[in-house]
């Protein structure tokens, strides 16, 4: 007997009608020829490779979770972060930080807080030496630099690497940080607010605000 009236006839024990079962078996051999194409392989592969990486992201999180001063719900944490004085640090429920992120600070350094659903997207820096405030789902994108410490060369018989001022950043709740954004000493983002990505924020964001450019400027008001 033929595979395909094996099938036939099993689905047809199932099915009085034999146009119905002659359906069901085609779906079934459509489906079973549309497995074995490259591209499903390809799919299952990128898939199972997904799934891996968010259980890394999960188990990398729970290890690390209890090295911070104070951690929330099933935070995820990417490959290759480098994290200094993880006691100086709070993290809030489901955060995620992507790969390749720097959180830095100092012995004497400031207080760095990062809210609920926050996500921290791949090569991100934080600088917390002056304290650095994230509140609650904020998107930060990929490649954006948060520095809470300058050098200041207002005297000039010092050197200039021996000046470091400190300021901290406080950003609010529900803003978008686009790529490769700088954010300097002291700066303030309201909530509901937008940075364009490829800004340089050297002053206060006001809510709901959409600021672009380099030094950043008022875009538009969101409504």
């Amino acid at each position: 007997m033929c595979k395909g009236n094996y099938l036939l006839d099993k689905i047809s024990s199932k099915y009085k009608s034999k146009t119905k079962s002659r359906r069901i078996l085609h779906i079934v051999k459509l489906i079973l020829k549309i497995s074995t194409l490259p591209i499903i392989s390809s799919i299952n592969k990128f898939v199972a490779k997904r799934r891996d990486y968010y259980l890394f992201t999960f188990v990398n999180g729970a290890s690390l979770s209890k090295k911070f001063r104070k951690c929330g719900y099933f935070p995820r944490i990417g490959t290759g972060c480098v994290i200094y004085y993880h006691g100086k640090i709070e993290i809030g429920n489901y955060i995620s930080i992507g790969n390749y992120v720097t959180i830095y600070n100092e012995s004497n350094g400031g207080k760095i807080k990062i809210g609920d659903n926050t996500h921290i997207a791949d090569f991100t820096l934080i600088s917390g030496v002056g304290g650095v405030e994230i509140g609650n789902d904020v998107a930060i994108s990929s490649g954006v630099k948060i520095y809470s410490h300058s050098n200041d060369y207002k005297n000039k018989e010092k050197l200039i690497r021996e000046q470091i001022k400190t300021e901290k950043i406080a950003i609010g709740n529900n803003v978008l940080i686009g790529a490769n954004v700088v954010i300097l000493p002291g700066v303030e983002i309201g909530d509901n607010s937008v940075v364009g990505a490829g800004s340089v924020v050297t002053k206060n964001v006001p809510k709901n605000t959409i600021v672009i450019g380099v030094p950043a400027k008022p875009l538009k008001i969101r409504q």
